[in-house]
């Protein structure tokens, strides 16, 4: 009832179709009385928790594989998903055009699950999703990244301030960047598992917003590779897939026009001269 309400409204074609795909996918899903705990809204964290949080051996940061607590995932919950025919085959390809062979399979599997498609992947109700889609991989591998390219434009750039520094590094990993990155030469968006009812929320005057989510969903994939290729292999092999593979792509893509700021360098030149801030009238 409140659907056909809602539908009734005068709200543009997107708003319309964006409601309808969210209907859908809420109708595919338990409701949260009756989902698993795992699958529920996450609560707000509380400051005991924080604490108790278990020190961790420095061993398992440069290597966590060597922990089991993360691995709520395995490759039997993923048996029984509906996924497309050919898609391990397609992802066997791509191991082999990155130059990662992956151990488990599974790493590689979730890092390229979008969130949006998990509803029509059909999964047992025991699947933990929030760590099956790769929501969870796009954090750690953005701190990864991150880690890699400042150190890369700290070294290469001796004589770069902070700001300096800052903004090279992010027209690196941004998603325009990334979203090329992605496509030309990863080429992961053949294979990145996404809702089928994605393109039906963006109406065809809303093509850029489609364009915008499309590049970040692109960028996060990129990132979550990354972070797959670390808790498979560790940190040393994370490290220099980012800098043997995807370092050399993001530096190709990154222009000029997007790393100059005018008033941002004429507030760095005059504070390097002992001027402070400049005003403006």
């Amino acid at each position: 009832m409140a659907m056909r309400l809602l539908m009734g409204w005068r709200c543009s074609p997107r708003w319309r179709a964006a409601i309808a795909v969210r209907h859908r996918a809420l109708s595919t899903q338990p409701s949260a009385s009756s989902a698993a705990p795992e699958q529920r809204m996450a609560r707000q964290l509380q400051p005991t928790e924080i604490r108790a949080t278990p020190r961790l051996p420095t061993r398992c940061l440069l290597q966590p594989d060597e922990n089991d607590a993360w691995k709520i995932v395995t490759a039997e919950h993923l048996e029984h998903a509906e996924l497309p025919a050919d898609w391990l085959e397609q992802l066997d390809a791509l191991q082999e055009r990155i130059g990662v062979r992956f151990r488990d399979v599974t790493h590689l599997q979730t890092a390229l699950i979008h969130h949006g498609a998990l509803a029509q992947l059909r999964l047992p109700s025991d699947v933990a999703t929030q760590r099956l889609s790769n929501r969870s991989l796009e954090f750690l591998g953005d701190s990864v990244l991150g880690m890699a390219v400042a150190s890369h434009v700290f070294q290469s750039q001796p004589r770069f301030q902070e700001g300096q520094l800052t903004r090279f590094k992010s027209i690196l990993v941004n998603n325009d960047t990334l979203s090329k990155v992605a496509v030309h030469d990863l080429q992961i968006d053949r294979v990145i598992l996404v809702a089928r009812d994605y393109s039906l929320a963006c109406a065809p005057q809303d093509q850029r917003l489609f364009d915008k989510g499309r590049k970040t969903i692109q960028a996060g994939a990129v990132e979550a590779l990354i972070a797959a290729v670390y808790v498979d292999q560790g940190l040393e092999t994370a490290l220099a897939f980012v800098n043997d593979v995807i370092l050399p792509s993001a530096i190709k893509y990154a222009t000029v026009e997007h790393t100059f700021q005018a008033v941002v360098e004429l507030q760095n030149l005059l504070q390097a001269h002992g001027y402070g801030h400049p005003r403006y009238e």
